[in-house]
């Protein structure tokens, strides 16, 4: 008999609300610091609120629920409390101590041993963030070391390395569509009875109840139940998809355009798409896009053994994907058998994969064509049917060049495996003029002199959260175009055209799409526009911050974006959703 040692892999590729006036707002009856909260990020979409400070002094508490309130306060939780961000504890010991981080940085090569012992130094020293950074430089030098991702958090999940962010996000997905089914399943079944009673009242009810649905969860579970081949119920959960504000609305008339196998229904979904913003629904196409996969197969036999290697590789938006296939075949019976068994298994086994990537080039260029068709129909660009001319246009619609992609490396052999995609970002390059002041835990520093373990204050654009992160790599462009913007305070920025800004009810907005009077958000508040013109080409500076990817650019601390791609939110100002917004 034969004994083959080996995994048969499948690459499967899955792919407003703005005024300028500032208002005194009165105090609330209510001293509940959620509904205080809400009350004063609103009014920053509408133009800032002037006792600001004052509203949320009232509700500074000390319950887990109060957390919200004090990040808008400016303010980020130590050892010793509460605090201001300016106001970090500090002593003699913590200054000589940094003052020896930075000398032994300093003094360290840009070697995998010598990133190792950095880090090995900081976590003796308990500096955790900083042992993390260079954690992170060591394995960037070297991909394949587990001791590394190990000590990172990473874990192998069905042959597949994942990040502690990876894990935490797939956990909370999954959690997030249970919930979803468990909460709108009945609700749904209803509807969805109702859509094909014989009643035109019961109907028309059903029609009324679907429109009127907004919350997000509820996306997922009308995907799971209302695509099922009926016509009626497809068209009608479509519209109301078109009429959700919300990103996963956008996600899933993307699916709904692609994957419908009724042509009216996609062509319906295209249509609710092309009234969508761009920034929900072209980044989702774009990322599906995907080039065909092409092989690599050798294979040779010894002692009556097969040994065959089988590379896989595909080119995506952001990232190169190879996938390693190394396969034994130990033949285990009649020696005079054992060379010829061998090689015909090990033939068989190259003629299916061949078969398989045919199979999945094929699949992937029928989705590709659905997907030109969406993007020219919601893009009203004339561009060549190809990924990396459609790439390419985005590229420059965003005022980006994404630099060298990495490679996503996959290797299997005799059942162990580890997945060299240790990067989950991809560089983009917008950035900032030399000079421009970025707040540390040590106070500004300009932009150009951070360096990787550095420190700086950050905020989670979901939850509001602010918190000191570890910068894990600082970037640097050649001389650029640039935009300066002046803001009300008299302040100037001077950064790319592209690099994005937050700004209030808006979300993420792109320097060159800025103008007066728009609000953006900075550490205790907001500060508005003046005037947007244009500047000198000069060599430019970013970073990429762990976790949040966001950091405070700037005198009046304004909330800039890193050097990752954005993931979509529904929020209108960090920690506020856009489904709250529409309770007042």
């Amino acid at each position: 008999m034969l004994k083959c040692s080996t995994q048969i892999i499948v690459i499967v590729v899955i792919a407003g609300l703005s005024s300028t006036a500032v208002v005194v707002a009165e105090r609330p009856v209510s001293r509940d610091s959620r509904e205080t909260l809400a009350q004063v990020l609103r009014l920053e979409v509408d133009g800032g609120v002037a006792n600001r400070a004052e509203l949320l002094q009232g509700v500074l508490g000390s319950s887990k629920r109060d957390a919200p309130a004090h990040w808008q306060s400016g303010q980020v939780r130590t050892h010793a409390g509460w605090v201001a961000y300016d106001q970090q504890p500090t002593s003699d010991k913590l200054l000589a101590l940094r003052s020896e981080y930075r000398q032994r940085r300093s003094d360290a090569a840009e070697s995998f041993a010598e990133r190792l012992k950095l880090a090995d130094w900081c976590r003796t020293h308990r500096l955790w963030d900083q042992e993390r950074a260079h954690l992170v430089e060591a394995l960037e030098i070297q991909p394949t070391s587990e001791a590394v991702r190990r000590r990172l958090g990473y874990r192998m999940i069905g042959g597949i390395w994942l990040s502690p962010q990876q894990l935490e996000m797939l956990k909370e997905e999954q959690q997030t569509r249970a919930v979803a089914l468990n909460r709108w399943q009945p609700r749904i079944l209803k509807i969805r009875t109702g859509l094909s009673s014989r009643s035109e009242r019961r109907r028309q009810k059903a029609e009324t109840e679907l429109a009127a649905i907004t919350d997000p969860e509820a996306v997922y579970a009308m995907e799971q139940m209302f695509f099922r081949g009926q016509e009626p119920e497809e068209l009608a959960a479509t519209r109301t998809f078109g009429k959700m504000t919300v990103y996963q609305a956008a996600h899933a008339l993307v699916d709904v355009a692609i994957a419908a196998n009724n042509s009216r229904v996609r062509d319906a979904a295209i249509e609710e798409l092309q009234d969508k913003p761009r920034k929900q629904s072209v980044p989702e196409l774009l990322g599906r896009l995907t080039l065909p996969i092409e092989t690599e197969i050798e294979a040779s036999y010894r002692n009556g053994s097969a040994f065959i290697r089988q590379v896989y590789y595909r080119e995506q938006q952001y990232q190169k994907r190879a996938l390693v296939v190394e396969s034994t075949i130990d033949y285990i019976g009649p020696k005079d058998m054992n060379g010829a068994s061998s090689r015909r298994l090990a033939e068989d086994i190259s003629r299916r994969q061949k078969e398989m990537t045919r199979q999945i080039n094929a699949q992937a260029q029928k989705d590709n064509a659905r997907i030109y068709t969406v993007l020219a129909a919601i893009s009203e660009s004339d561009v060549s049917n190809s990924p990396q001319k459609w790439w390419a246009w985005w590229n420059s619609e965003q005022d980006t060049e994404v630099s060298e992609k990495p490679v996503d490396l996959s290797y299997n052999q005799n059942y162990f495996s580890f997945d060299q995609s240790y990067q989950q970002y991809t560089q983009t390059t917008e950035c900032f003029q030399a000079g421009t002041p970025v707040w540390t835990d040590e106070g500004f520093v300009a932009i150009e002199k951070i360096r990787a373990g550095d420190r700086v204050l950050s905020k989670n654009i979901e939850t509001g959260e602010l918190m000191y992160k570890p910068v894990l790599r600082p970037t640097q462009r050649t001389p650029q175009e640039l935009k300066t913007i002046l803001l009300q305070e008299g302040e100037s920025l001077v950064c790319t055209g592209g690099h994005p800004f937050w700004h209030s009810g808006h979300g993420w907005t792109m320097a060159k799409n800025l103008a007066a009077g728009n609000v953006l958000h900075t550490v205790i508040g907001s500060q508005k526009v003046a005037a947007i013109s244009g500047g000198t080409a000069e060599k430019v500076h970013n970073l990429v911050v762990a976790d949040f990817h966001t950091y405070f650019v700037g005198r009046g601390m304004v909330l800039s974006h890193d050097n990752a791609i954005r993931e979509p939110t529904n929020a209108i100002v960090p920690g506020l959703m856009r489904e709250e917004l529409t309770a007042r």
